[in-house]
């Protein structure tokens, strides 16, 4: 059996620029595809930015239409039917769908797939009130998950905790580190220079920036109100923001509302961002919530500081260039950290240290291939 690449099917939703995809990948890039392969079961039908590089690796996709096409009852006998035909071809799934592993999972089990591995990648929001429909709606699909997975992955403790519980976030939980190609993110004082001037920056700009997608999560309004206030005290100050989302247009006219269109940037989704972050002086990343914030990762991996609300979790602080504060505090609170923080140590040399924490793409990739390979061959011994 071991002649052939161990085949290994990720459940996700689109292989789009996001987060989780661009992990995977980067893992992906990294195995030994002689030994072990990635196909990919995706919930849309939109074709992903990178299908055509996952072919030419060796790897499949497969698109099924998403829930609310179909409805519960159709969506979930046509995933059936594709386990039932693919069960001979996959003794390991991997689902990447957090609360919605609690739907795939079971029926993979019930169609006897031997190795069933969720994987957590949040840790969400806090229970209010306002989302108690969507935590008894979690709460349901965590009793499923927890039921049927026969592996528990998570980025950090507290994503495995949110969506496992406590019991098995303290007994049986892997945490798979969110690494990078650390080489990528290097500081080059050459590259950082050539960026500002091609993005029209003065070199001696004070440059905030942040990376992520225009959500809720992200708390950009909260961010334009940090800014706000640092740019009255620092008129060099610029902010760049990278990414796109659904609030994108409101968070311009905000800035716009408030007369800061000449002082921040939108890039949209970039190529560069490692490039990016070795111009940036400060990382400012105030989320509601992180299942770990790999972003926070590359800008330390770039000699960024980089300050971040104490929501995102602890595993992240890898460097002294890392500042957390409170999302209680106010935004003059949080503008007169960064300010102080601008002068603090200036060295920029702490690629090594994030290679040293283990967050190296290689490592990680090379613990997951042996994982799949182990419990391959544990079916067969």
């Amino acid at each position: 059996m071991l002649n052939k690449p161990v085949r290994v099917l990720h459940i996700v939703s689109v292989m789009d620029h996001g987060g989780i995809e661009n992990l995977l990948m980067n893992i992906y890039r990294n195995m030994d595809k002689e030994k072990v392969q990635f196909d990919f079961l995706v919930t849309r039908k939109d074709k992903g930015i990178f299908d055509e590089e996952i072919k030419k690796m060796g790897g499949k996709i497969y698109n099924i239409s998403h829930i609310s096409q179909k409805g519960y009852f159709k969506y979930r006998k046509k995933v059936d039917e594709f386990f039932k035909e693919k069960k001979d071809e996959y003794k390991i799934i991997h689902c990447h769908m957090n609360t919605w592993a609690g739907f795939f999972i079971p029926i993979a089990k019930k169609n006897n797939i031997p190795i069933r591995i969720a994987h957590s990648h949040t840790a969400d929001y806090k229970v209010t009130l306002k989302n108690l429909f969507k935590f008894l709606i979690k709460k349901y699909h965590s009793f499923f998950i927890n039921n049927n997975t026969t592996h528990f992955f998570a980025c950090s403790k507290q994503a495995g905790k949110w969506l496992f519980g406590k019991r098995i976030a303290d007994t049986k939980l892997k945490i798979v580190r969110n690494a990078i190609k650390t080489k990528k993110f290097r500081y080059n004082k050459n590259l950082a220079l050539k960026k500002r001037k091609q993005l029209d920056i003065d070199s001696s700009a004070f440059v905030i920036g942040h990376v992520g997608r225009f959500t809720y999560q992200k708390n950009h309004e909260f961010l334009i109100d940090i800014f706000k206030k640092i740019s009255i005290q620092d008129p060099s100050a610029i902010l760049i923001l990278v990414g796109a989302g659904e609030l994108e247009d409101k968070i311009k006219r905000k800035v716009k509302e408030i007369n800061l269109q000449d002082k921040v940037k939108f890039l949209g989704l970039r190529n560069d961002v490692n490039e990016l972050m070795m111009m940036f002086d400060i990382f400012l990343f105030p989320s509601r919530y992180e299942g770990f914030g790999i972003v926070a990762l590359e800008s330390q991996a770039a000699g960024a500081k980089t300050i971040i609300s104490d929501e995102v979790p602890e595993e992240i602080n890898i460097t002294d260039l890392v500042k957390r504060i409170s999302l209680d505090k106010s935004t003059k609170h949080w503008a007169d950290i960064v300010l102080k923080f601008k002068d603090y140590n200036n060295n920029r040399d702490y690629y090594k240290q994030i290679v040293d924490a283990g967050y190296d793409i290689q490592n990680t990739a090379e613990e997951l291939q042996n994982f799949y390979l182990n419990q391959h061959k544990k079916l067969y011994s």
